[in-house]
């Protein structure tokens, strides 16, 4: 299991250009790389319901994976690479899209994700401030 970490980098006074975004990443912060969960199980994860809960608050969501099965990203990226002369490496993470798009989450407060059928993790996210 695995969490695409998204959060914005700009100011919220400043209004990003679309190439600025992508040049930040598309607001991509980093990975949290979760359990590890049965593969067999993953291979036909094509929906999956998924909860979030925080505190009081639980948010259920039909996850439905962009490309109907999540190793069909895997199988056209190991091709593309191949014919690129890139090989990929053990250990290497790939994410290979999101069941139910970017779920905002509050900051300093533990939270559940459970992946019904698949497993579950929690965790806080804590915002971290460079020194100057």
């Amino acid at each position: 299991m695995a969490l695409e970490l998204i959060q914005g980098r700009f100011s919220a006074d400043y209004s990003a250009s679309y190439f600025e975004n992508l040049a930040d990443g598309l607001s991509n912060q980093g990975l949290y790389i979760g359990p590890e969960i049965d593969k067999a199980l993953a291979y036909q994860a094509s929906k999956v319901n998924i909860t979030v809960s925080h505190q009081d608050e639980v948010r259920s969501f039909t996850g439905i994976h962009p490309c109907n099965l999540p190793q069909n990203p895997v199988y056209w990226l190991v091709n593309y690479l191949t014919s690129k002369g890139v090989s990929l490496k053990k250990g290497q993470a790939i994410i290979t899209g999101s069941y139910c798009g970017v779920i905002k989450v509050p900051m300093d407060t533990l939270v559940k994700f459970q992946y019904q059928g698949l497993g579950e993790m929690q965790l806080k996210f804590i915002m971290q401030h460079e020194l100057a």
